[in-house]
């Protein structure tokens, strides 16, 4: 058996583009902090930590996914229910603060390792 002393597990996660990167950050991100997300919310989230949140991007998000804008208005509601989201007292939304350190470290910063601290 090799020594593993001082040497950290590493799995290698490829991916084609950032959307796809994000995708797999967002279900580690799920798994680890036990919170639930459904299909078109993990759309939905990948496109603001992509481009960040703005109308424009809620209309983006409407026109590349065939969607209508309420139904994104609607999904915009769950995430913020959950914590993806959050909304100031003048109804401003903005990616909760986990939601921005990964739009920061992956994508502006482009990093490539994302740490697990498995604590049972």
């Amino acid at each position: 058996m090799q020594e593993t002393k001082n040497v950290l597990p590493k799995v290698d996660c490829k991916f084609e583009n950032d959307l796809h990167k994000l995708e797999k950050l967002l279900s580690i991100y799920c798994i680890c902090k036990d919170k639930q997300i459904r299909g078109f919310e993990k759309v939905v989230l990948k496109y603001y930590l992509k481009y960040g949140y703005s109308k424009d991007i809620k209309t983006m998000i409407a026109q590349d996914t065939g969607k209508r804008i309420e139904y994104v208005n609607t999904t915009n509601t769950f995430l913020r229910d959950r914590g993806f989201l959050i909304q100031n007292k003048y109804k401003e939304t903005y990616l909760s603060e986990d939601m921005e350190m990964l739009r920061k470290f992956f994508i502006e910063d482009n990093k490539k390792l994302y740490i697990v601290a498995l604590d049972g």
